[in-house]
């Protein structure tokens, strides 16, 4: 009965105490810091919540309900990156200059004067500010950032502005360019003054707010933004009081309702398959609608970003949710929204699944050690299955050949008498020749990656993949749908683990090319060596004389990896440095020592090379996961 009585009655506690504090008038707001209150939550919610954020990750995460954090994990102070979330914030910001006539929503692109690389197509000039903000302009012009939809888009010019809904950072990049056209003021600098120092963040730092993309794409950058979960959690606060933060009307009231109401119903997301999900979309918020909009979650939406980035505001509850990862990190839709089922009632952990959550810390130091490739008939087979598939025209080719090498053959056998045993014979050699070709194709023909490692690190699992000597080992964590059964990292590749009869872990199978399991025999308990922490980057402070003996031209001739023309410009900007790559929105990059720095969203860093005298000679530069070695050529 606990399973079935539960879900009412936390929803119901939930909502008693949340309309009960409404219902007296008291409006809570935190001050310099958050305050704590006692967490509302049914008994046996904290305990479920406890064991399956530890299965996840979470890096911070913030839980506030009649203005008071009631559940909190990780580290809600680190300053990190939202991803796509950034567009929710950006409609936040519209509002005051939607209601003041700054902004007009109704302005077309050609009335704007705006247009891109190669020129706008007349039926997409004629889209509107709503339509960019909504995802329904019809431009379905290359966007200069990745994270979209735009890969599965219409052909241009073949749907009229606001008939069409498509997730498009075309749309919403061009949405900052409006915003700063229409306003005069920089998207971060509004952030600042409009948002950040009326409701008080503690953590905002302007500086580490910067733009980015390729402009050889397209002329509108993103605009990235870098800020903390307890600051995601005041901004998610002040859309749950209707843009009010105490006696102040920061955001129109009537813009908030507008914005988080549903402008695309979930039967009209695209792809299709998005339509069995809970969100329509709003004013670049994601909204539930459709029958996943009751109970708790009536009137609710949520901004959403890449890997587990989330302000989730719950109006039924009086209840934010503030919820981040790190770039190493992911957290999926699925497993959040089954987050805030737990967290709501809605759907409490079956005693199985608590009890998987609660074991697999016990179980984890099992599966601990080296992995390599089992070399067999078997893997021969796959990969010959592999190649086929592979090269479908060429294999025919192949077997057509030896089909007629084998008819002609026969076909020159002088004793007729004996062609039989002589064909026999040939079918028995070809039949032996493919087994010692297999065999020989699974030694010779290494499938990547060819090890693993598998490492605990707390409550979680870290997979190690070596694929010598082409790539650098990578690290990814384990995100377990069972207790032998995991997905590696983002890419979504199932694992499993295999126990002998005495319960010992002996190999593990993953699924790397998304048809057949490869098999890995488990040589040793050792675990492989950790991987440096992934710390927070703090700026420091040099001596002028260290960034300007950085200033100067780069070349990175002999890698054709690096965008724009294999040549980079570093300037100096007060205590940190502007690094201009061709094609490049620039960037800034601080610096945590002597000879290495970081950009903003900490995805890209620069480490100095200087030669024996301390001069700059050259620099590495880690872009998206790629290493870059330039020489320098001059100095300005």
């Amino acid at each position: 009965m606990r399973s079935l009585q539960r879900p009412w009655l936390s929803f119901i506690f939930l909502l008693f105490t949340g309309s009960a504090q409404r219902a007296f008038g008291e409006s809570v707001y935190p001050g310099p810091n958050w305050e704590y209150g006692s967490n509302g939550l049914v008994p046996g919610t904290v305990r479920e919540l406890d064991a399956f954020v530890r299965t996840l990750d979470t890096a911070g995460l913030m839980v506030v309900k009649n203005g008071r954090v009631i559940y909190e994990y990780g580290d809600v102070q680190r300053l990190s990156y939202l991803a796509s979330a950034r567009k929710s914030v950006l409609s936040m910001l519209y509002g005051p200059y939607v209601a003041s006539g700054s902004i007009r929503l109704e302005a077309t692109l050609k009335e704007l004067g705006m247009s891109d690389i190669g020129g706008l197509l007349p039926i997409e000039e004629r889209a509107k500010v709503i339509d960019l903000i909504t995802a329904r302009s019809g431009v379905y012009h290359p966007a200069g950032y990745d994270g979209d939809m735009l890969s599965i888009a219409p052909k241009r010019g073949s749907k009229k502005p606001g008939d069409y809904w498509l997730y498009s950072n075309w749309d919403f990049n061009a949405a900052g360019a409006a915003f700063e056209q229409m306003t005069g003021k920089n998207i971060y600098d509004s952030l600042r003054d409009d948002l950040a120092i009326p409701i008080g963040m503690q953590d905002f730092d302007r500086r580490r707010q910067q733009k980015s993309g390729d402009l050889t794409q397209s002329q509108y950058p993103a605009y990235p933004l870098v800020l903390s979960t307890r600051d995601m959690a005041r901004l998610g606060l002040l859309m749950l009081r209707q843009g009010k933060w105490r006696e102040r009307q920061i955001i129109p009231a009537e813009w908030v309702r507008l914005s988080t109401s549903v402008r695309t119903p979930v039967t009209e997301m695209q792809p299709p398959d998005a339509r069995a999900g809970p969100f329509g979309y709003g004013y670049m918020w994601w909204v539930w609608d459709g029958p996943f909009a009751t109970g708790p979650f009536k009137d609710a939406y949520t901004a959403q970003g890449a890997h587990g980035q989330y302000i989730t505001i719950l109006p039924a509850l009086d209840m934010v949710v503030a919820h981040k990862t790190l770039s190493t990190g992911d957290v999926s839709e699925k497993d959040y929204l089954r987050f805030l089922d737990l967290l709501t009632g809605q759907h409490p952990a079956s005693p199985a699944e608590l009890s998987m959550w609660e074991s697999l810390p016990q179980v984890y130091n099992s599966y601990v050690g080296q992995y390599r490739l089992l070399r067999n008939f078997t893997l021969g087979v796959q990969v010959m299955v592999n190649l086929f598939e592979t090269h479908r025209a060429g294999t025919a080719a192949v077997m057509a050949v030896g089909l007629l090498i084998l008819f002609i053959v026969i076909l020159l056998v002088p004793v007729f008498r004996k062609r039989g045993l002589v064909l026999a014979s040939l079918i028995v050699m070809l039949g032996l020749s493919f087994c010692l070709a297999t065999l020989a194709i699974s030694r010779l023909v290494v499938p990547t990656p060819s090890a693993f490692g598998v490492r605990r690190d707390g409550n979680r699992l870290q997979i190690v993949i070596s694929s010598p000597p082409k790539d650098d080992p990578a690290e990814f964590n384990l995100h377990p749908t069972s207790v032998t059964t995991f997905l590696i990292g983002t890419t979504g590749v199932p694992l499993n683990f295999f126990h002998d009869a005495q319960d010992k872990v002996t190999r593990l199978t993953a699924r790397l090319d998304g048809k057949h399991d490869f098999s890995f025999e488990k040589l040793s308990d050792q675990p492989p060596e950790p991987f440096a922490p992934e710390k927070e980057r703090v700026a420091i402070k040099l001596d002028p004389h260290i960034y300007d003996a950085y200033v100067g031209r780069y070349t990175f001739a002999s890698d054709r990896s690096l965008p724009g023309n294999s040549t980079v410009t570093i300037k100096r900007d007060e205590d940190a440095l502007i690094v201009e790559i061709t094609g490049q929105y620039p960037q800034e990059f601080f610096p945590e020592s002597e000879t290495n720095f970081f950009n903003t969203t900490e995805d890209g860093r620069l480490a100095f090379l200087k030669n024996a005298r301390g001069e700059a000679t050259g620099l590495i530069l880690f872009e998206n996961g790629r290493r870059h070695v330039g020489e320098k050529l001059e100095d300005h």
